[in-house]
């Protein structure tokens, strides 16, 4: 009896070793993790894609500094569309990806308001540091947030304004600051006030390209995951590259 029991036990190890090696290597939805100044256009990008492709594709949106963590930590992540070109070039020096990332993109920084700090005319270092709250994307993680203190430190209005500052996880947070009028002033990307969710809403200027430097934005290929259905991951890129997907980029106020 004792050793039926030994079979029994030794079986269902067995079905569960093989049950778990069948989970790894079922393909799955191809999973795109990227910046949230990307969620309005890549998401409208896929779709488009999702019309002519018998793909699966998932989307994860945060700030790149938090994506890149999950990345190194293991979560199946198949392409990684970054807000700047560092996150994904580092990925690549540890062996993480399957070739050096390429630029997809260009973002532009603008300073939007819709609590009337901005106007036609505004001059934005007079703006910044009448604002009594000021939200910028948190610089340890997200590009744009870099590009935004860069901006106030050229302005030189950073150390006066300092202590004003809200920092959001990513420029989605900034953009529910800016919207809910929790702060009267922020720094985001150009696509998040050019997406539905804000149109009309609030006034916005292009930050001078001189005060920071050029946001460029790469892609990659995640070696650990990609590999189940790299095909699949292929086309996916290949179509980010079409003219449509540049047009879709460039309504959201992307240089390509």
């Amino acid at each position: 009896m004792k050793r039926a029991i030994g079979i029994v036990v030794v079986l269902f190890s067995f079905i569960a070793v093989t049950s778990a090696a069948a989970a790894e290597t079922t393909e799955g939805p191809v999973i795109i993790a990227a910046a949230a100044s990307m969620t309005y256009p890549l998401t409208e990008i896929i779709d488009d894609f999702k019309k002519t492709h018998d793909s699966d594709v998932e989307l994860v949106f945060d700030a790149s500094g938090a994506l890149t963590t999950k990345i190194r930590n293991g979560a199946p992540f198949d392409i990684f569309f970054s807000a700047n070109m560092a996150y994904p070039e580092k990925l690549y020096a540890e062996g993480l990806t399957t070739a050096e990332p390429f630029v997809y993109a260009y973002g532009t920084l603008v300073a939007w308001s819709c609590s009337g700090s901005i106007g036609e005319g505004t001059d934005l270092r007079t703006a910044v540091s009448e604002s009594t709250k000021i939200a910028c994307a948190d610089p340890a993680v997200a590009p744009y947030g870099v590009a935004a203190v860069n901006a106030l430190k050229a302005m030189n209005v950073y150390d006066a304004v300092e202590d004003k500052i809200v920092y959001g996880q990513s420029v989605s947070q900034v953009n529910h600051f800016v919207l809910s009028q929790a702060v009267s002033l922020g720094f985001t990307a150009k696509s998040g006030v050019l997406a539905p969710a804000a149109a009309g809403k609030g006034v916005w200027i292009e930050v001078d390209r001189a005060l920071y430097q050029p946001i460029a934005q790469g892609c990659v290929v995640i070696t650990h995951a990609a590999e189940a259905h790299r095909a699949d991951v292929d086309a996916v890129v290949a179509y980010c590259s079409t003219e449509k997907a540049q047009e879709i980029l460039k309504k959201y106020g992307y240089t390509v």
